[in-house]
């Protein structure tokens, strides 16, 4: 709990109960009467007696301040008896003290609830429970979906998908889909294709991004690259509107490699370094080709990314706070950040036992493998640009790169939001000569850039959306397949794309970006298209409840008036032959033939619901999906990001 710099325990007459004031009166009574004893002509200076209700209140509001200053000599003769303890549990006992108090009863469930994270560790876990307390009734599958993100247990899903049947791993690269081979295979398929060989023999086909050099590995600068690489391109990768997918046109399908080309000459790492250009050359060229042609994890997101970061470093000033190995390894991380990227989340790799999850033990998969595919990289010879480090430099910068990658797994957002917000409200701030808190800082930076289209421009932000709406439906498809439960917000037939979105921007971004915004002040042009995209969605959703709530309407209606009309055809038919026996009144068959008629009706207008437009929306991401991918697989290297 966090206390402004007068009192924690502040009162205003508002917050105070009937029961408060009632035990109150009995006090009251006492000092009016011992008032009158001592002053029988009437108080000097006073209306004489009985008080007025602002003499009374005027008395109330002091004796509630004698509780309340009675209340802090209390605590603080507590906390001064203590013996000498850590920050961590005088809070939980101060905490306690505090649940005691009757002027906080109110807040008692707020209370236990930040006991319980303290003594169970979690001291950035949000209360999610508090947050979502909403009549929505998609708050289920957001709760669900941000347990995700917060590193909590997803009620249930893992618990139910986990180890419930032996399930095929996902095929490596150059494959159709997913593969039929058995665990053991399929777990020493993915140990060799992230084994560094020493020799250059390898099997065919290559598999991951540390094979992904191929013949023109040491070409030397190009014509494409002289015409490319100019001041005005610079200066543009420092603006926030830079478009990325224009930028992958220009540049042939290869926004990767020249954006890091650009970026390392921009800031002079070649010459600060002693980098080979040819090595550095191949190693971008590498990593373009690591990134699997994914709708939304491609090489053009990671060029984003790296854009992104730019701006930070250039524009909004944080590059005058590191050092240049630092800014080195902050692109180097964030050129690489989703490098072989499966096109699923770990949670999916997890459930399903992919081999992948199992050779990193279930703890951030894909990010370790971004990790080890770009290390590997680094030790092949023809593509090390980072040879001539000292050796305590590369120390430096693998220990920052490993960290900074390890910090885009969403399980942590919460826990590095936290971090972020208690040093951001410090009377000190961050203290930039302090290891652990600079790398808090880049950690926050590579995170506003990963997620950095929700505060793009409209247009822009919208491109990814479909994107990323259209990989998370493939991953829901391939769980149906398996007759897995649907991740929240992947399942094509029932999300509401805007609904995803504003829990995603309303829960996830928009505070990233707040705290971000108030580091540096240029950052407010990305919080507010943060604001305004979120506002879109907003509107989108509300607009789709109304739309739902209208459909429900007229299907309730239209159901009641087919119930109405069978059940009025039946009886009258079975009336005529039960009235002959019975004087008219229809008998327990013809009763039961208008139940069945009416649920009859029920079921036919169930089945003939219109499927709602986000299904529609979804078979078409999926289907551009596929060709997008199919197209880009039967292209060479050079044109890989043109399909984009």
């Amino acid at each position: 709990m966090h206390s402004d710099k007068t009192t924690l325990y502040r009162f205003s007459r508002d917050e105070k109960s009937k029961r408060q004031r009632s035990l109150l009166q009995p006090e009251l009574k006492k000092l009016q009467a011992m008032l009158v004893r001592l002053f029988p002509a009437g108080v000097p200076g006073v209306e004489t007696a009985p008080m007025s209700a602002d003499a009374a209140a005027a008395v109330e509001d002091a004796l509630m301040l004698s509780v309340d200053e009675a209340a802090r000599r209390n605590l603080a003769q507590k906390l001064a008896a203590r013996p000498l303890a850590s920050p961590h549990l005088v809070s939980i006992e101060l905490l306690r003290d505090l649940r005691g108090m009757p002027e906080l009863k109110a807040h008692v469930a707020t209370i236990d609830y930040v006991i319980g994270v303290l003594t169970a560790g979690d001291a950035y876990r949000p209360n999610l429970n508090l947050q979502l307390e909403r009549s929505d009734a998609d708050a289920a599958e957001l709760r669900q979906f941000l347990m995700h993100y917060s590193g909590g247990n997803s009620g249930g899903l893992n618990d139910t998908m986990r180890g419930t049947r032996k399930l095929p791993s996902l095929k490596r690269r150059g494959s159709s889909g997913v593969g039929d081979e058995q665990d053991a295979a399929a777990i020493a398929d993915a140990a060799a294709a992230v084994t560094i060989v020493a020799d250059s023999a390898r099997k065919a086909p290559s598999t991951g991004a540390a094979a992904a050099l191929d013949d023109d590995s040491t070409e030397k600068t190009s014509d494409a690259e002289e015409r490319l690489l100019t001041d005005a391109l610079k200066q543009s990768l420092k603006r926030w509107s830079f478009d990325v997918f224009e930028f992958a046109k220009q540049t042939d399908g290869r926004p990767l490699y020249f954006m890091g080309l650009a970026l390392f000459h921009s800031y002079g790492l070649i010459e600060r370094f002693n980098i080979p250009e040819d090595k550095l050359r191949n190693f971008l060229r590498a990593v373009e080709d690591g990134y699997r042609p994914n709708l939304y994890h491609n090489h053009v997101h990671a060029a984003d990314v790296t854009q992104s970061v730019n701006f930070f470093l250039a524009t909004a000033g944080l590059g005058d706070l590191l050092s240049p190995l630092e800014i080195m390894a902050l692109l180097l991380a964030a050129l690489t950040h989703d490098l072989d990227h499966v096109g699923f989340n770990n949670a999916f790799l997890i459930n399903t036992n992919d081999p992948l999850a199992l050779l990193h033990n279930d703890r951030s998969v894909l990010e370790n493998h971004h990790i080890h595919q770009t290390f590997v990289l680094l030790r092949r010879p023809e593509s090390n640009f980072l040879c001539n480090l000292a050796r305590a430099q590369y120390k430096e910068l693998r220990d920052l790169v490993i960290d900074l990658i390890l910090a885009t797994d969403f399980s942590r957002h919460f826990a590095l939001l936290g971090q972020f917000k208690a040093k951001h409200a410090a009377q000190n701030g961050i203290d930039l000569e302090n290891k652990e808190e600079k790398l808090l800082l880049l950690g926050i930076a590579l995170k506003c850039a990963d997620v950095g289209h929700t505060a793009k421009t409209h247009e822009l932000h919208l491109a990814w959306t479909q994107r990323i709406t259209g990989e998370f439906f493939l991953q829901g498809d391939e769980e149906k397949r398996r007759n897995l439960p649907v991740s929240p917000f992947m399942d094509r037939d029932t999300t509401v794309i805007a609904k995803s979105q504003t829990g995603f921007i309303e829960f996830l971004v928009l505070p990233l970006y707040e705290l971000w915004a108030q580091q540096f002040e240029p950052v407010q042009e990305c919080l507010a298209l943060v604001k305004q995209n979120l506002a879109h969605w907003q509107k989108e959703a509300a607009a789709a409840d109304a739309a739902a709530a209208t459909d429900k309407k007229a299907v309730t209606r239209r159901r009641k008036k087919r119930v109405g009309s069978a059940a009025g055809s039946t009886v009258t038919s079975e009336d005529k032959r039960s009235g002959e026996r019975s004087g008219g009144a229809p008998t327990n068959a013809a009763v039961a033939a208008v139940h069945a008629a009416a649920a009859a009706a029920a079921a036919a207008e169930s089945g003939s619901d219109p499927a709602p437009t986000s299904s529609d929306s979804g078979k078409t991401l999926a289907e551009s999906g596929k060709a997008t991918k199919k197209s880009r697989s039967n292209k060479s290297k050079s044109s890989t990001g043109a399909a984009e």
